[in-house]
């Protein structure tokens, strides 16, 4: 970890924080001044900011963040939590989102606050080393769903923006990080303001282009449509069980989801944005907000691609005595063998013909 602040205010309307700053939102859409109390820390671990080392008085990084919001006397609005980093480590990274519960729950306690409101920085990108890939995405996607396990809590993507060196983002980056920091603490407080957009779920949809194959990733909390500056990046199929994964020839963008075009199934390969520890990621939502980094996530399992159709019966190519056109349903079902469905199932019939009057059914049941 690299970052933490803290931000106290005597007004409890919305959390604010430090050296990030999303107070200059906050003071022009409440008109209220905003205090900024930092605590940060750069470089430390879960493990360091752990409540229990609180007995070691102000050596305790736990213990000085306590002393320095008690020294201001005001109540406090909330907390900006930017760090992770330092714990994307083999020893580390599978404790993470015990350590945060724990770390959340005792601030609450200590503050006497016990809806304090928490906005995480979910880690963005580095390029200090090539080891330690699936340590860094191990917390990145924890950090992502921390939401689910503690409540008031809101995580908000910073793998789109410009670096300033090898890991830290850049103060262009930190100034557009601020706005989207600012917007999740007023949802957290008054509902007021913007939930950053959030994955949904994931599946494959029929393609009408022949020898294609589409995978939609659809989102939730897009405002306007998903854009990207030029070809839109960010995705990967990640290889599993040993197969190698379709190759990913385009990404397309549809409203609050995006396509991936392949050309073969994808097969028991998973789907992840943001993966690695230096992608280049450029798809965000109308405000200019990023996807989260997510995955590798499954795709759901696969359905008819006719909502309606719940069972499948498929012939063999056999040869037909009567005229392509002429033919009803009912003469394909009873020419192909197709079986057909009990008298409480209407019976749908797909006719696919070739030159030289040889025909296949699909009979599905809905």
């Amino acid at each position: 970890g690299r970052n933490r602040s803290r931000a106290g205010q005597g007004s409890r309307r919305g959390p604010h924080h430090g050296d990030i700053d999303p107070s200059g939102t906050h003071h022009q859409g409440l008109g209220v001044p905003q205090g900024l109390i930092c605590t940060a820390h750069g470089g430390t671990s879960m493990q360091q900011w752990g409540p229990a080392l609180k007995k070691n008085g102000p050596a305790s990084l736990y213990a000085s963040m306590l002393e320095s919001v008690a020294v201001t006397g005001q109540p406090v609005a909330g907390v900006l939590w930017y760090q992770g980093e330092s714990d994307a480590n083999e020893e580390s990274a599978g404790k993470y989102t015990e350590r945060m519960i724990e770390l959340v729950r005792a601030t609450r306690r200590d503050l006497r606050l016990p809806k304090l409101p928490w906005v995480v920085v979910q880690i963005a990108r580095h390029f200090v080393s090539s080891q330690g890939c699936s340590w860094w995405n191990s917390i990145q996607e924890q950090q992502r769903l921390l939401p689910k396990h503690i409540r008031c809590l809101e995580t908000v993507a910073a793998i789109d923006l410009p670096m300033d060196d090898c890991i830290h983002v850049g103060a262009e980056g930190l100034a557009r990080l601020g706005v989207r920091l600012a917007q999740a603490a007023r949802f957290l407080v008054d509902s007021m303001g913007d939930r950053p957009p959030q994955l949904d779920k994931i599946r494959q949809i029929p393609s009408n282009v022949l020898g294609e194959f589409r995978t939609e990733i659809r989102f939730r909390h897009v405002q306007g449509s998903l854009k990207a500056t030029g070809e839109a990046s960010g995705f990967s199929v990640v290889e599993t069980a040993g197969e190698a994964p379709p190759p990913v020839f385009h990404i397309s963008l549809h409203g609050q989801a995006a396509h991936l075009h392949h050309v073969t199934p994808l097969g028991s390969a998973k789907i992840g944005y943001g993966l690695g520890l230096s992608p280049v990621c450029n798809i965000t939502d109308a405000r200019g907000y990023s996807l989260p980094v997510f995955g590798p996530a499954s795709v759901s399992n696969s359905q008819a691609f006719l909502p309606f159709v719940t069972r499948w019966s498929m012939t063999d190519i056999l040869p037909i005595r009567h005229p392509l056109r002429s033919l009803t349903a009912a003469d394909l079902v009873r020419e192909t063998h197709v079986p057909r469905a009990d008298s409480s199932a209407l019976p749908w019939i797909l006719r696919m013909a070739w030159p030289g009057d040889f025909t296949c059914a699909l009979s599905g049941v809905i």
